[in-house]
């Protein structure tokens, strides 16, 4: 963790499995929630019963915050270039395709 930036583990997102793979979890959707880097890493593979005070929150509202994701495809239609990066073109067709059509015109 010291030979990156603080930022990246707090900020960057990623997917862990509530119940993990080596624990005898399933790799389905229902099992899949999002977290951060610093989160995944510290959680490994125990349960959240065996983390002390750990819990789920429930699931946001994209209704009410689209973590930035219509400021996201706005910088994408602004800067073409940024969809030259293959991450980057694979998140902008996901969030595209996903965020409601109100969202997207706002």
């Amino acid at each position: 963790m010291r030979e990156t930036h603080a930022a990246y583990w707090e900020l960057t997102p990623t997917l862990d499995h509530v119940e993990p793979i080596a624990r005898g979890g399933k790799d389905i959707e229902e099992n899949i929630v999002a977290t951060s880097m610093m989160n995944n890493s510290i959680k490994s593979n125990w349960l959240l019963s065996e983390m002390n005070g750990w819990h789920l929150h429930k699931p946001g509202d994209v209704e009410n915050w689209d973590g930035l994701s219509a400021v996201f495809l706005k910088l994408a239609e602004a800067h073409p270039s940024l969809l030259d990066n293959q991450t980057i073109r694979s998140y902008h067709r996901a969030t595209a395709k996903h965020l409601p059509e109100r969202l997207l015109t706002a």
